[in-house]
């Protein structure tokens, strides 16, 4: 982030999302760091919805998401491979949903 931070200033994103929640709170510390206001000036997501988010200041919104079942999934997909089972699901979908917090209040 601190590479690109010239460039989202000067355009001026209205908003910063990524693709974890530990890579945004990082996100989050540089931009608080060099005085932008979250959610006045910026509005911050995250994906994943750990813990720390909720602790953090502003706290995080994020999106939740099933990661036990996630990683239960993945060991017994793996499982299957391993023993060369044909019986493997082309597409697994699983819910998910976004936690409103203080890093987006009052952006919609």
């Amino acid at each position: 982030m601190e590479t690109y931070f010239p460039d989202f200033r000067n355009q001026r994103y209205p908003a910063l999302f990524t693709t974890n929640d530990m890579l945004v709170l990082g996100a989050m510390k540089l931009l608080l760091d060099r005085g932008v206001q979250i959610p006045q000036e910026v509005a911050v997501l995250g994906y994943d919805d750990i813990e720390l988010g909720r602790m953090y200041s502003p706290s995080l919104s994020t999106v939740s998401v099933d990661t036990a079942g996630i990683g239960r999934d993945a060991v017994e997909l793996l499982d299957k491979l391993i023993r060369g089972e044909a019986d493997l699901p082309k597409l697994v979908e699983y819910e998910s949903h976004v936690v409103k917090r203080q890093s987006t209040e009052g952006r919609e």
